[in-house]
């Protein structure tokens, strides 16, 4: 069965330009309060911890995103082979013609279709 492969996961890039916006909302909340400055500096993290924690953030959701995905390519695929073969025959002849995207939903659309027209 064709599909599109999902994107490689680059991990997390520590970039000058991200610790430089760090730095620069940093330095607008302290601004925001002027009377309060020292306490809202004393509260901030430091970039190194702010970096750290963005990096262990995009590991986490880059987890959940592949269960995610898995999931519902399982629910497709149990979709599919649940189908009567005359069924099953028109979904994969739609599916090596279709020009869309060729993920989960696709797929799943395709078997509805299908069951749709049986009715």
């Amino acid at each position: 069965m064709m599909f599109d492969r999902y994107p490689r996961y680059e991990g997390f890039r520590d970039t000058p330009r991200k610790r430089s916006a760090v730095l620069r909302k940093q330095r607008s909340e302290r601004e925001s309060l002027p009377l309060f400055a020292d306490q809202i500096a004393a509260l901030q993290p430091s970039v190194d911890e702010v970096m750290a924690k963005r990096s262990s953030l995009a590991d986490t959701v880059e987890m959940e995103r592949r269960k995610f995905v898995a999931k519902w390519w399982r629910v497709a695929r149990a979709s599919f082979y649940g189908l009567p073969s005359d069924q099953k025959a028109k979904v994969i002849t739609r599916w090596r013609r279709w020009w869309g995207p060729r993920n989960s939903s696709c797929l799943l659309y395709l078997c509805a279709q299908a069951k749709a027209e049986q009715l």
